[in-house]
């Protein structure tokens, strides 16, 4: 806009404070912090900072004396970038390394989602996008007091490897395979398989090999998925028993393995569901990974994944869930989940999805930061029964920020078995 102030000045800082001030996803992102963050476009020129205190921004000062918590760098060909993209690309920036950071990399790493809120509010002061709406935190209802699985071992390639099968009261309308996160295990899923199995469906949920109860992979952590997905089609032939349609639901890693399956199986698949994730290449920075691979025990490993699992969860999930989430995601083996990663930034299916034989739905929460929504779209137009959809409020982990995520997945697949209608993915 012609009118609206230089990056990096003054007025802009203060526009910028203005508008952080009236967004409660920066106040709600923000409510435990303390610091001083200063945004330079280099790493030795002046610029601008923002007190913060718990919530909101108490200051604004272009006089900067070193005393910050630590300098958001941003090179003015990446604030152009920033501002001519359809969307917030905060975090595809990130992940190609195009920020820097001076000062504690810790903290930088605690306010990757405000971060993510101010590039929002810069776009908003540029008259590129409008203020980004809010929704509110979604209620959480108590996990069923006792359910049970049935737990399986498999010896595969050379290694046994784990899955748990729930069964319904009567015949299944369905057998829905269920794919976790990476560095994750199918315990994703144990607020979601009690009222699946109530609303009659058979679920059979994995750890790949190297994750969970599953033991290592014979020859050594994964790096491709397309072994993952070799790997599972094994574990359907031993456990399903083929009297129902089969269903694949998958989330990150694992929804880009849903699309793997489905270009694998063809027609023996009812339908899939592939949840933050797209058919190209993952969005992370590889050269990073393999460096951390040389150095995944540092002691500030754990408190990265925790952070950077906390960012991506949406805003309209409850502050205790994100925690859970989180606090979850501290469990990971590092070698495993840096070796899923890599996966996921290698594991390319655009060139096999116009084979895909079953209905598609492509699943993306509007807050994650890790996913390309115009990618996912991409994939499911270049399907020929795909569609996608987009949940306001949600992340990168919509069957655990979801409170009723195991009723929509029946919504999303009830159609593909012959009832209902698909109005709900339009």
């Amino acid at each position: 806009m012609a009118d609206s102030p230089t990056i990096g000045t003054s007025r802009w800082a203060r526009e910028i404070a203005d508008a952080l001030t009236a967004d409660p996803r920066f106040a709600a992102a923000t409510q435990t912090w303390e610091g001083v963050l200063a945004v330079r476009g280099e790493r030795t020129a002046p610029g601008v900072a923002f007190q913060i205190h718990k919530g909101s921004v108490r200051a604004v000062d272009d006089r900067i004396d070193g005393d910050e918590t630590f300098a958001f760098v941003v090179p003015p060909a990446v604030w152009e970038r920033l501002l001519a993209a359809g969307e917030n690309r905060y975090m595809h920036e990130a992940m190609g390394g195009a920020f820097s950071v001076v000062g504690s990399g810790y903290e930088y790493l605690r306010m990757t989602k405000p971060l993510a809120y101010l590039v929002d509010a810069a776009r908003q002061v540029a008259g590129v996008a409008e203020p980004a709406p809010h929704a509110p935190p979604t209620s959480v209802p108590p996990p069923a007091p006792r359910w049970s699985v049935q737990g399986s071992y498999l010896f595969l390639n050379g290694s046994l490897g784990y899955a748990e099968i729930g069964e319904p009261a009567g015949p299944a309308r369905a057998t829905v395979l269920l794919l976790h996160t990476a560095g994750q295990s199918g315990v994703q899923y144990r607020r979601v398989v009690p009222r699946l199995t109530a609303l009659g469906y058979r679920t059979i949920t994995p750890d790949y090999p190297g994750h969970g109860r599953s033991e290592p992979a014979a020859a050594g952590p994964v790096t491709d998925l397309g072994d993952f997905a070799a790997w599972l089609v094994q574990v359907i032939d031993a456990l399903d028993p083929a009297d129902a349609p089969l269903v694949v639901a998958g989330c990150s890693i694992g929804g880009k393995l849903t699309l793997d399956l489905a270009t694998r199986l063809g027609s023996r698949l009812a339908g899939a569901v592939a949840m933050a994730a797209s058919a190209d290449a993952g969005r992370a920075n590889r050269k990073a990974l393999l460096r951390e691979l040389e150095d995944v025990a540092a002691p500030s490993r754990t408190d990265r994944t925790h952070l950077g699992t906390r960012a991506v969860v949406g805003d309209a999930v409850p502050a205790e869930v994100r925690e859970l989430i989180a606090t979850m995601h501290r469990r990971e083996d590092p070698v495993i989940s840096n070796s899923d990663l890599l996966g996921w930034t290698s594991h390319d299916l655009t060139g096999r999805l116009a084979d895909i034989r079953c209905p598609v739905l492509l699943v993306g929460g509007a807050d994650d930061l890790w996913l390309d929504l115009e990618a996912m779209r991409r994939s499911a137009d270049a399907i020929p029964n795909g569609r996608s959809v987009v949940l306001e409020g949600i992340g990168h982990y919509p069957p655990q920020e979801l409170p009723d995520f195991a009723d929509r997945l029946h919504a999303w697949i009830e159609p593909w078995l012959g009832g209902g209608d698909d109005e709900h993915a339009r």
